[in-house]
């Protein structure tokens, strides 16, 4: 999300962290969990821009408005595009259910994160590239965070004290 968005803080970083994965012909996996919740954020931000411009008539903005969904519309473009450039590999959410409850169980990951961390596993992954450190909570033996630079101190203090490096 943050490599498609222009306004996100980590924009810059994981956008060019992209660019070298597709450059590099790196298989790139994604799942429906993912593509549900870039739909929710494509048209929040949508909405959240038109609510920043003078006000609708009906001070209510909602997804059907036209400024929004062609707003919603261009960032899922962007991901399209990426879609068409890289390898990619789109992998059913229920084939991924079995890792859902050991990563809550064993890592206090809600089910959406247990999900995208089922993902790695299960698809043989090296990581996953991410801005929430959340994920830090999985024993980086199981599943390797890539994140931009500022977010690694935070990251690494989510970790469980046996898993920290000094």
């Amino acid at each position: 999300m943050s490599a498609l968005e222009q306004s996100d803080t980590d924009h810059d970083a994981c956008s060019e962290f992209l660019e070298r994965l597709i450059r590099a012909r790196r298989t790139l996996f994604y799942n429906d969990l993912f593509e549900l919740e870039l739909h929710q954020a494509a048209f929040d931000l949508a909405a959240l821009e038109v609510q920043v411009r003078p006000r609708p008539t009906d001070a209510v903005v909602r997804f059907t408005v036209p400024v929004v969904r062609d707003l919603a519309g261009a960032l899922l473009r962007r991901w399209h595009a990426v879609v068409m450039r890289a390898d990619t590999v789109h992998v059913d959410a229920p084939n991924l259910l079995e890792d859902v409850r050991y990563f809550m169980e064993r890592h206090g990951l809600s089910a959406a994160h247990a999900v995208q961390a089922g993902l790695v596993v299960a698809s043989g992954a090296d990581g996953i590239a991410t801005v929430d450190d959340r994920f830090a909570m999985v024993d980086e033996t199981l599943l390797r965070v890539y994140t931009p630079r500022r977010l690694v101190s935070a990251s690494r203090s989510r970790r469980p004290p046996a898993w920290r490096r000094t």
